[in-house]
């Protein structure tokens, strides 16, 4: 608990490197709160990207880019957030099974509909040295001596 008292005497100060870090702590907070909710299989995309923001607010963090780490941290707090809020609630789930639904009504006339035929096989191709009309070829007349 003494971690507050610094981060805000950091913040109030206008230190770029204590408001990343603030955001770090957030957004590990907000990690560990969609991990727990079973967001990482409940809410895939929304846990993989605040993973990857996640990982890639701390590597700016650890070049001291603080500028970027503070955006990075803020965007994958807010993915582990709402990757908690669908693993919790199972609102990407049901989302899913209302498209289902709603979609029943087409499914069928796209089945019912009458394949079209292929088009017939391509002739074979003529060997070599044969001609390429349909008529059958007529010997050359041999030279006389």
């Amino acid at each position: 608990m003494r971690v507050f008292p610094i981060l805000a005497a950091l913040l109030m100060s206008g230190c770029i490197a204590g408001k990343a870090g603030y955001y770090l702590v957030e957004v590990e907070k907000a990690y560990k709160s969609a991990e727990e909710a079973g967001a990482e299989e409940l809410a895939v995309h929304e846990f993989t990207l605040a993973t990857a923001y996640r990982n890639k607010a701390w590597e700016e963090a650890g070049y001291s880019d603080y500028g970027p780490s503070e955006a990075f941290a803020i965007k994958a707090t807010e993915y582990a957030q709402a990757a908690e809020k669908i693993a919790r609630t199972g609102e990407a789930a049901r989302g899913v099974v209302e498209e289902i639904e709603a979609d029943q009504d087409v499914l069928p006339e796209l089945i019912d509909r009458p394949v079209e035929p292929e088009d017939p096989a391509p002739a074979e191709a003529p060997v070599w040295g044969e001609s390429l009309s349909e008529e059958p070829a007529t010997p050359e007349p041999e030279p006389e001596p």
